[in-house]
């Protein structure tokens, strides 16, 4: 049970940024947890989004939430990370369209490592375990000129 909601988790999760924020207000929950005098499930509910607590609240009690929230950070620790540089503000559509692709090419979920690139005109470039792709359109136009 526990290791299905650790990947129902992982599926939201596309970018590093959110990896982090998540694992941040789960570190508020496990500081919280023992000593909130009500139900766990109202901290949980007041310390993550919507869509986070419909898939938490299937877990049975505290401990058992805690063991998902260590089975969680295991599993984005050990994720890989890609990283693209990308010459403008992404939205998370395109984000998430981006992960799905990576993930059916190595087989495996990823996380984004975003960074927006003043020194891009267009386009992104693409870093993963050592290899490099560069689809941005200074490349495209450097290639049309030679």
């Amino acid at each position: 049970m526990n290791d299905s909601i650790v990947k129902t988790l992982l599926d939201k999760i596309v970018t590093k940024e959110e990896a982090a924020d998540i694992a941040d207000r789960f570190d508020v929950i496990e500081k919280k947890i023992f000593s909130y005098r009500g139900d766990w499930k109202a901290l949980l509910k007041a310390n993550v989004g919507a869509d986070f607590y419909n898939i938490l609240i299937a877990v049975t009690d505290d401990k058992e939430l805690l063991n998902v929230f260590e089975k969680f950070r295991n599993a984005i620790a050990s994720a890989d990370t890609v990283r693209l540089d990308i010459a403008f503000e992404p939205t998370y559509e395109f984000l998430s369209k981006i992960s799905e692709l990576m993930a059916r090419e190595v087989g495996r979920k990823v996380i984004l490592d975003i960074n927006i690139s003043k020194k891009l005109i267009g386009g992104l470039q693409i870093s993963f375990n050592g290899r490099f792709a560069d689809v941005s359109l200074e490349k495209k136009i450097k290639d049309s000129l030679r």
